[in-house]
């Protein structure tokens, strides 16, 4: 008979695995805390304002078949986290979003605080869509698509749905270290 393991579990490992402090991260989430984990090893983050452009998003992605990679969704500000592939040098540049990832001048890379995947709403941050353990991230051009659409869509047909009422209050993902632009979600 054929154990399988749960995604989540999966997931957790990975993300654990990317982290510049396994053991730590591990030991965080045992815990029940956030963990801080380094963005630009093995992936950026993207982060989108409000919760009706994030479930817009995910509607657009779903309309169009492509299946998301991990986002982190604060209840406290309204914002999700999208894991996209490391771009060096990216020239990301869409209204109401922010590209995280390690800055140009080699100054540390931000860090997410993520809860463990599977944990359900940990201080504030839940996963929308938790890690799986297969490393599939959100391709930037995906997003870039279903950002614009989901935009339209929210302009000129008003709002598609109301968000989840459990999306709605705790921290911020981002801890912006050696960012060196300034996100007006993230703390000061």
């Amino acid at each position: 008979m054929v154990t399988r393991i749960a995604p989540h579990v999966l997931g957790r490992r990975w993300l654990a695995g990317v982290s510049s402090t396994p053991c730590t991260t591990t030991d965080l989430w045992r815990s029940g805390s956030l963990a801080p984990v380094q963005l630009s090893c093995r992936f950026d983050a993207v982060l989108v304002a409000t919760a009706f452009m994030t479930q817009a998003v995910l509607a657009e992605l779903d309309e169009s078949g492509v299946p998301p990679g991990p986002v982190l969704f604060s209840h406290g500000d309204q914002t999700s986290c999208w894991l996209v592939p490391v771009r060096p040098g990216a020239d990301w540049q869409l209204r109401g979003t922010v590209l995280f990832t390690e800055p140009e001048d080699g100054g540390e890379p931000p860090s997410v605080l993520m809860p463990a995947p599977g944990s359900g709403r940990v201080w504030g941050m839940q996963w929308l869509v938790d890690p799986d353990g297969s490393g599939r991230l959100t391709r930037h051009r995906d997003l870039a698509v279903a950002l614009r659409r989901a935009r339209r869509a929210l302009e000129f047909g008003g709002r598609r749905k109301d968000p989840d009422r459990a999306l709605v209050s705790g921290t911020s993902p981002l801890r912006p270290r050696g960012h060196s632009g300034r996100c007006h979600n993230s703390p000061s």
